[in-house]
């Protein structure tokens, strides 16, 4: 019997076709951007699928890629800004006076004894005739001072007068005043008329009144100079009259 084509099967043939088209039109036309991060399962992209070189740093998670080499150093920063000030500091402690200036001898006006308190040459006589005084002639004077250290120094030439007859009679050149004094005398080899001389200075405790003197000692000729450079002591006592 030969089978007979109606219009129902016609129908039902071409509505399967245009079903089956549109499932394969679904499946390899997708539209652009029609799929999200819904329509991909978990794990179903891998590395084989991403192209090498692709990925940047943003598309990792914190600590995920390794640390890569230590750059080079950056160019200097600016200044920053001026801080406050500090708070002050306490007070230091107090430093050591200045030098003084050098102390002049005045010229030889009364009798050596009254010489000690008045800072002036010796006068042995008191007639002029067995003063001392400085040497004069541009030379430098016989002036004395104290550092700040405590230490007594002396410098110039002096001279005693031509007319002195009894030189030996006569050795005290000056008195030094309280706080330039020493504890004990001291002899200081010195330069007198281009031969070796010497000069004590006598403490104290070996005047009647407690004064200190400067005298020539021995050698040379104090009738034409003797020299006080150089002659340097430590003054005594200490922390009494301004002696440090």
């Amino acid at each position: 019997m030969r089978p007979r084509i109606t219009y129902a099967n016609v129908m039902a043939t071409i509505a399967v076709f245009f079903a089956f088209r549109g499932a394969s039109y679904a499946a390899f036309k997708l539209p652009k951007n029609s799929v999200g991060t819904k329509q991909i399962k978990n794990n179903a992209v891998n590395g084989s699928k991403v192209a090498n070189g692709s990925l940047v740093e943003q598309d990792f998670a914190a600590d995920q890629l390794p640390q890569g080499p230590q750059g080079l150093p950056g160019p200097k920063g600016d200044p920053g800004t001026k801080g406050d000030p500090g708070t002050k500091g306490d007070t230091g402690l107090q430093g050591p006076g200045g030098s003084e200036a050098w102390h002049e001898i005045g010229p030889a006006t009364s009798k050596c004894f009254e010489s000690k308190s008045n800072g002036n040459f010796c006068d042995l006589n008191a007639v002029g005739t067995c003063m001392w005084s400085n040497y004069g002639g541009g030379s430098s004077t016989a002036p004395y001072y104290r550092d700040p250290t405590g230490v007594v120094h002396l410098k110039g030439l002096v001279k005693l007068a031509a007319g002195c007859s009894d030189p030996a009679s006569s050795r005290e050149i000056f008195y030094l005043p309280v706080g330039y004094r020493l504890a004990a005398g001291a002899i200081f080899e010195v330069a007198s008329a281009n031969a070796a001389a010497t000069v004590f200075v006598k403490d104290p405790n070996s005047d009647s009144e407690g004064f200190s003197s400067v005298r020539w000692q021995a050698g040379g000729d104090p009738k034409v100079w003797i020299s006080l450079n150089n002659i340097t002591f430590r003054c005594e006592p200490s922390g009494v009259d301004g002696c440090p």
